[in-house]
């Protein structure tokens, strides 16, 4: 009893084989018992069989019990570690989101904030020669690269409207003074 009691102290490995040893006990038991009975047995070997055997089922049911609630405390144990684990990495998974999310929030509404205010200066100020400078390759970098090329764009058909009017005003100051000499001649002629 105190050697059983002390294998039950020191560990799961060692209960297992305390729980094995107590089991062989009970089949070496109940071959003795079959053999017994195969030879004809006497009153004397069945209690001394009997006393055996009501020793032996304590123990080993005591051995069984001590070792289901030692794997039910290691399984408790994984299942907290596990519990644990899932926690923080579910934690961690959620910071790094949210630091993700932020940054990304924060670089869209940095390219929006800078498209506003170039186009806030440009149609101010009709300011034909800004440019909105974002480098990316994403959808903010094709929004201020196409931006980029309409005010190109608008830039240069203003300044074919400003050569066409130059144009205009060169042929009409030629125009003018060629009616100017026309009038002179006609008036002098009469």
């Amino acid at each position: 009893a105190k050697r059983r009691e002390q294998v039950l102290k020191s560990g799961n490995k060692e209960l297992i084989i305390t729980v094995e040893h107590s089991y062989q006990k009970l089949k070496e038991m109940d071959e003795k018992l079959d053999k017994s009975f195969a030879k004809g047995i006497s009153v004397r070997d069945i209690q001394i069989i009997w006393t055996d055997l009501m020793y032996a089922l304590p123990a080993f049911a005591e051995d069984v019990k001590k070792f289901a609630e030692l794997e039910e405390r290691r399984l408790e144990k994984s299942t907290t570690v596990i519990k644990s684990t899932i926690l923080i990495v579910g934690v961690a998974i959620s910071v790094l989101v949210f630091f993700l999310s932020s940054l990304i929030s924060k670089n869209i509404v940095f390219g929006v904030r800078k498209l506003i205010s170039v186009i806030t200066v440009a149609t101010k100020e009709w300011d034909l020669t800004l440019k909105v400078d974002i480098k990316s390759k994403d959808e903010m970098g094709q929004l201020a690269e196409s931006f980029n090329n309409m005010i190109a764009t608008m830039l240069s058909i203003v300044k074919n409207i400003i050569a066409n009017a130059e144009k205009v005003l060169l042929s009409s100051k030629r125009f003018s003074k060629l009616a100017s000499e026309l009038s002179e001649s006609s008036n002098s002629i009469t």
